[in-house]
C-alpha cells in the first residue's frame, strides 16, 4: 500500500511533545435511560485522578470523553490496556458495561454510547455536584472491540456532535455496521489483525472501512496480529480465536496500537498539530504493519531519493546515533521521539555528519525524523 505524510513546517520539530503522567481515578456509573423505559446504563470510568483510586477527586484540567464497547461476552476488565494507556495521557475512558449476555443487543449497545456520552457531557457542563464539573471538554470519541467497535457505528450514525471515532478489530453487528459506517463523516482510525480469525479483515474490518464516508480515514493492519490481542488475557475471547499462533506477541501489538492509537486522539480530540506529525511518521518508520488511507491531511508523500544519501549508523547504538548526509545540502533538520511520541531531541547540522550523543537515554526503539525543505523521513533506530 502507499505510504503517505503531511505536509509539514520544519519548526514544528522543534516543539516537545509532553505526556501528562496523570494518575488513575476510577469510579461506577450506573444511571437510566427515560427514553428507553428508564433502561439501566452502566459502565465503569477511569479518569486522570489527582491520585490514583476509587472516587477520587479530578485532577486538574478539562479532558476529552472516550465510550469504549468490549467484545461479545468480554469483561470491561480485560481491557486495562486501554484505559492504562489512555488515561495517564489526559483522557477520561468509560468503559460500557451492557449487554454482555449471550444475545445483546447491538443497536441498544450503538445507543448506550450516545446516552452516556451526552448525560456526561451535559452533567459535566451544568451540574456543580458532579465529579466532572467543567472538567471535560466538548471532544469526544467512540471507541471499541469486536462487538463493541461494530456498535461504535451504529451510535456514530445518530450522533453528529461525536468528534471521532476507533475501531479495533470491528465486528459486523446487526444492524449492519457496514451499512451504519456509509452514514459516518467522522474522522476514523480502524486497527486489524492481518491473522483475526474471530472477525476476518476481508468479511468485517475491511468493508466497514471502505464502506465509511469519512473524509479522513485510516485502515492499519497488523501484520500478524490476532482477534483477542487488542484486549488482555482472562475472556473466552480466546476461545473463539483458537488459542492463537499468531507472528506477534500480545505485548507487540498493544504497542503497535498505543503507538498510532495516542497521536491520533491527541490531533482530533485535543487539537494537537504536532501530534498528527507523530502519526504519520510512524506510519512511515513501523515495520510491523501496512495502511491504506483516505485523508487530505496525509496526502504529500515523502520523496525518498531526497533522503538516499542519508546513512544512520550505528543501528542498534549504545552512546551515540551518527548521521552521514552525502544528499541534503545546507541545514537539516532532525528529531528524536519515543514510542509515546515525546520529543527527545531535537535540532539541526550543517555538513557531512553529526553524532547525537543518546547516553543516559533508555534502551528501547525510536524514530528519527530528518527533515528539509517541508520533506521528511523517519528512520527506526534501536538503543542498547
Amino acid at each position: 500500500m502507499i505510504k503517505k505524510l503531511l505536509p509539514i513546517l520544519l519548526v514544528v520539530l522543534t516543539l516537545v511533545l509532553k505526556a501528562q503522567p496523570y494518575a488513575i481515578g476510577h469510579l461506577s456509573l450506573a444511571t437510566t435511560d427515560p427514553a428507553r423505559n428508564n433502561r439501566n446504563v452502566t459502565a465503569q470510568v477511569y479518569y486522570p485522578g489527582v491520585t490514583a483510586g476509587d472516587d477520587v477527586a479530578v485532577a486538574n484540567g478539562q479532558f476529552p470523553l472516550i465510550i469504549f464497547g468490549h467484545g461479545f461476552l468480554m469483561q470491561y476488565a480485560v481491557y486495562n490496556n486501554i484505559w492504562e494507556e489512555l488515561v495517564p495521557n489526559g483522557y477520561v475512558v468509560v468503559m460500557l458495561t451492557t449487554e454482555g449476555g449471550i444475545q445483546p443487543n447491538h443497536g441498544e449497545m450503538g445507543t448506550d454510547f450516545i446516552f452516556l456520552k451526552n448525560s456526561i457531557q451535559n452533567d459535566a457542563a451544568t451540574n456543580n455536584g458532579s465529579v466532572f464539573f467543567q472538567k471535560l471538554t466538548t471532544t469526544s470519541a467512540y471507541m471499541g472491540h469486536s462487538m463493541g467497535g461494530g456498535a461504535s457505528y451504529l451510535g456514530a450514525q445518530n450522533d453528529p456532535d461525536v468528534t471521532a471515532l476507533v475501531g479495533l478489530a470491528p465486528a459486523v453487528t446487526n444492524p449492519s455496521s457496514i451499512n451504519a459506517a456509509a452514514t459516518v463523516s467522522k474522522p476514523t482510525l480502524i486497527f486489524s489483525g492481518s491473522a483475526d480469525p474471530v472477525t476476518p479483515p476481508a468479511t468485517a474490518h475491511i468493508p466497514i472501512y471502505d464502506s465509511l464516508k469519512s473524509t479522513c480515514k485510516v485502515f492499519i493492519s497488523i501484520t500478524g496480529g490476532g482477534h483477542c490481542y487488542f484486549a488482555n488475557t482472562g475472556s473466552v475471547c480466546e476461545i473463539g480465536e483458537g488459542g492463537g499462533g499468531f507472528s506477534i506477541t500480545r505485548n507487540e501489538q498493544q504497542t503497535i496500537t498505543n503507538s498510532l492509537l495516542t497521536p491520533w486522539l491527541n490531533y482530533w480530540l485535543k487539537n494537537d498539530g504536532t501530534a498528527l506529525t507523530t502519526f504519520g511518521s510512524v506510519l512511515l518508520s513501523e515495520g510491523g504493519i501496512t495502511h491504506n488511507e483516505t485523508c487530505p491531511l496525509l496526502a504529500t508523500s515523502v520523496k525518498e531519493d531526497a533522503f538516499s544519501g542519508i546513512k544512520i549508523f550505528p543501528n542498534p547504538a549504545t552512546s551515540a546515533i551518527n548521521i552521514n548526509n552525502e544528499s541534503l545540502a545546507g541545514s537539516v533538520h532532525y528529531s528524536l521521539l519515543n514510542t509515546l511520541g515525546q520529543n527527545i531531541l531535537t535540532g539541526s547540522f550543517s555538513g557531512s555528519t553529526s553524532s547525537l550523543s543518546t547516553n543516559g537515554m533508555q534502551a528501547g526503539v525510536y524514530t528519527l525524523i530528518i527533515a528539509q525543505n517541508n520533506q521528511l523521513k523517519p528512520y527506526r533506530v534501536i538503543l542498547q
